[in-house]
């Protein structure tokens, strides 16, 4: 693919998510974890906000910082999360890792106690411990807003250490009252220590229907200092240990979550954390790839074999967890990909070789940069898991750290390894805890909407597909995804849905034509707002025709009609199912597709396309999570 960087706006960030193209989905098992509490909430599942520290909606957001201040900022953490790794037995398998405090990139707005007591956490899956300030605190870190008071909660409930709930949390110890007590610590040398107790913890469903889960085990910390923000009271531990949030939900919803980490630079957007039936992800071309159980079972561990650029594939050999297998911490707080020194200068000589473009200085840590000024072919670069390859797309691979420079996405460090959240961009991550199998299932299948016409695709358009007259700028296919995005954000009344989270784009057949269109003529229907008219079908083969005359030589009968962006709908139960085109087979000059001021096609005298795959997009009515299609189903609508 040709990457044109000047064309990478601010809002292509390594903090930005996700886009509407080449979602795929990861479903990861989780090996051991306990059931600690019973959750009061509805079966088929629920969905919670993550919202990222950078998003405006985040009370960690500064409006001086720009762009790339907080993309250094992001960089800087990458690195400083993980403070120190040193194997002190590689037949145990032991080993110490230091995660930095306040170094997670999502928040979450939960409740504690009886009354609800509102608290803004770190939503941290390096960490276990759910944690917040409580009053009276002998040494506490400077907190907007006041401290959380147990003796004000009916509910709150203290342990003595000889109670299996105080054992279920790792590093407790027995007070002189014999009540149980934890303590931990963070590379960066903050701390938190206090009582082990359990509360209710309510937490706001994106349905607006809180979901209340009692006697949930947390820290309530009565010494803590270092490095936390003071919008910020504590953490919230989604790791995979015994007392994380996530373990604690545990088979009350199935053994099931997932997230979908949505671009933060958009004011108003935030990511989802999906629970039970909400969080299912599964279809035909799923592959599966294993979890591995290591130490510190906080981690999530999966089994790196190799990395391609291009046809080069480079073998990973390294154990810097002390075994071939669960040789990679994935982690949604880290943003780069952070890899053994060897292997990552393997790595990047591969990429450096494939790449014609000058190489200038990047921020520290950042090894391989470009002049962001020039445009340059990014290589393919596919990720190679047991049993599942995931290929990388550029906004995977390279990220703007200024506006003249563009850094690869991964670094070494000395034997350590971490898949980042830059990686996992445009994915939808999901974990199976009964299963204790990972899925990927790569959701858009073949050839999205290939730019033929030359006319470089426009990577700012796709993580911010608003303005439908923009796309005037912009390519064919950046134009067409944002007319997908633009209609499915029509298909459902506002007050009746709020649609979030990651959309299902399910792949639906057909063909048709569309022909030549004379210059600076509007060749839409009469009536019609735009190119996409869901009026059209008198068959289960394709639109139909109406009664208004197209400029040029264009059939009017009911076979189907040469008309651009022609889109089909169909509905289903639980969402509505759109389709447009999704592959051009020619398109030999550049256009100007859009004009600015009508939004109809200003110059399209090209030769005739052949349109191949239609995209469905189905949006959860009530909760906004991502549905997929059951194959009954696509059968079902591949005829619309």
């Amino acid at each position: 693919m040709i990457l044109n960087t000047q064309t990478i706006s601010k809002y292509l960030l390594p903090l930005t998510m996700a886009a509407i193209v080449s979602l795929f989905a990861f479903v990861f098992a989780i090996v051991g974890l306990s059931n600690l509490s019973i959750i009061q909430a509805q079966k088929d599942g629920f969905s919670v906000e993550l919202i990222h520290r950078d998003s405006p909606k985040s009370p960690l957001y500064n409006h001086l910082d720009t762009t790339y201040n907080r993309v250094t900022n992001a960089l800087r953490r990458s690195f400083n999360r993980v403070h120190r790794f040193k194997p002190t037995s590689v037949t145990t398998m032991e080993a110490e890792v230091d995660i930095m405090a306040d170094s997670g990139e999502y928040l979450m707005n939960i409740a504690i106690g009886s009354p609800a007591f509102d608290i803004f956490a770190i939503a941290d899956t390096g960490s276990d411990l759910i944690w917040t300030q409580c009053k009276p605190c002998s040494q506490c870190f400077p907190q907007n807003g006041p401290l959380f008071d147990p003796t004000a909660s009916s509910t709150y409930k203290k342990f003595s250490c000889r109670t299996s709930q105080c054992g279920d949390v790792e590093g407790t110890s027995c007070s002189r009252n014999g009540s149980c007590q934890y303590s931990v610590s963070y590379g960066d040398g903050s701390y938190s220590n206090g009582e082990v107790a359990s509360d209710t913890l309510t937490l706001d469903s994106t349905t607006g229907s809180p979901v209340v889960v009692p006697n949930v085990i947390m820290g309530c910390g009565r010494d803590n200092d270092g490095s936390f923000d003071e919008n910020t009271s504590g953490i919230i531990g989604l790791g995979g240990g015994d007392s994380s949030l996530i373990s604690q939900l545990g088979t009350t919803v199935d053994g099931k979550f997932s997230y979908c980490l949505l671009p933060f630079s958009e004011a108003g957007n935030s990511s989802k954390m999906n629970f039970g039936s909400d969080a299912i992800v599964s279809g035909n071309g799923a592959v599966s790839t294993p979890l591995t159980k290591q130490s510190p079972q906080t981690f999530y561990f999966l089994t790196l074999e190799a990395i391609s650029v291009g046809t080069n594939r480079i073998k990973f050999t390294d154990k810097p967890f002390g075994t071939d297998q669960g040789n990679i911490i994935i982690d949604s707080g880290t943003t780069l990909t952070l890899l053994p020194d060897e292997f990552y200068s393997e790595l990047e000589s591969a990429v450096s070789s494939m790449i014609n473009a000058p190489k200038v200085n990047g921020p520290e840590g950042l090894n391989l940069c470009y002049d962001a000024t020039t445009e340059f072919a990014v290589p393919d670069i596919t990720v190679h898991f047991s049993g599942a390859d995931v290929k990388l797309q550029p906004l995977n691979t390279f990220v703007l750290v200024s506006e003249t420079v563009a850094c690869f996405t991964f670094s070494p460090v000395p034997n350590f390894a971490i898949y980042g959240n830059l990686a996992q961009m445009n994915f939808l991550v999901g974990y199976d805890t009964i299963k204790q199998t990972a899925y990927i299932f790569e959701m858009i299948r073949g050839h999205l909407m290939p730019d033929l016409s030359r006319n470089l695709v426009h990577l700012r358009w796709l993580l911010k597909l608003v303005d439908f007259r923009a796309a005037g700028k912009l390519s064919w296919g950046s134009a067409v995804l944002a007319t997908l995005y633009r209609e499915m954000c029509k298909a459902t009344p506002p007050n009746k849905v709020k649609i979030g989270g990651c959309l299902s784009l399910d792949p639906l057949q057909a063909i048709f034509t569309i022909g030549r269109a004379a210059a600076s003529e509007n060749p839409f229907r009469k009536g019609t707002t735009d190119p996409l008219n869901p009026r059209r079908r008198d068959d289960g083969m394709g639109p139909t025709t109406v009664s208004t005359q197209l400029p040029g030589q264009m059939p009017q009968s009911t076979t189907p009609i040469a008309q651009p962006l022609q889109i089909m709908p169909g509905h289903r139960p639980g969402g509505i199912t759109r389709g447009i085109i999704g592959e051009l087979s020619s398109l030999p000059i550049p256009i100007a597709l859009w004009d600015s001021n009508t939004s109809t096609v200003a110059d399209a005298n090209t030769s005739t396309f052949f349109i191949l795959p239609i995209w469905a997009i189905l949006p959860t009515p009530t909760t906004g999570a991502t549905t997929t299609p059951t194959e009954s189903t696509t059968k079902e609508e591949s005829s619309v």
